[in-house]
């Protein structure tokens, strides 16, 4: 390889010197930069949420949910379909309230509520039973808005 020529004459030891140096910072550029991409795109993409065709209340206590709730549901799951943390969180304790919900396809949606009196509420959703949860923090007045079409989930913010 030393005796490759270039049209200045030979390669010379600098020469790889200076592509190996040139090497090096792209990968100490790019590496970390692909790093925090394959963390942060998810996080950045919409959910697709389905449209929820019917479901369940199983906290605080199990009944099926009416066609008003659902509709409530529906709405704030398509209104906050960003900002959901990655796949594999673990739930911050027993849920304030929980629902399994069943799109029009037939597709399940596990969805849950932490309430706790300071600080941010929280939701999370899976898509399996029993599956790893993606959270999201949530303001206080937009969720004490939608439990309150719960009159059985004990809700109440924390002014």
């Amino acid at each position: 390889m030393l005796s490759q020529r270039s049209e200045n004459g030979p390669i010379t030891m600098e020469d790889h010197r200076k592509k190996l140096l040139l090497l090096g910072f792209a990968v100490l550029v790019l590496a970390p930069v692909i790093l925090v991409w394959t963390f942060a795109w998810p996080i950045l993409q919409p959910v697709s949420f389905p449209v929820i065709a019917q479901g369940q209340m199983l906290q605080p206590s199990k009944r099926d949910l009416t066609s008003g709730e659902v509709e409530k549901l529906n709405q704030w799951l398509q209104k906050y379909r960003s900002a959901w943390g990655t796949k594999g969180e673990k739930s911050p304790g027993h849920p304030s309230a929980a629902f399994v919900l069943e799109g029009k396809e037939g597709r399940k949606l596990y969805l849950s509520f932490w309430h706790f009196r300071h600080g941010d509420d929280v939701a999370g959703f899976q898509t399996e039973e029993n599956g790893p949860f993606r959270m999201r923090s949530a303001d206080k007045e937009p969720l004490e808005d939608l439990m309150k079409n719960f009159p059985d989930v004990p809700w109440k913010a924390i002014k």
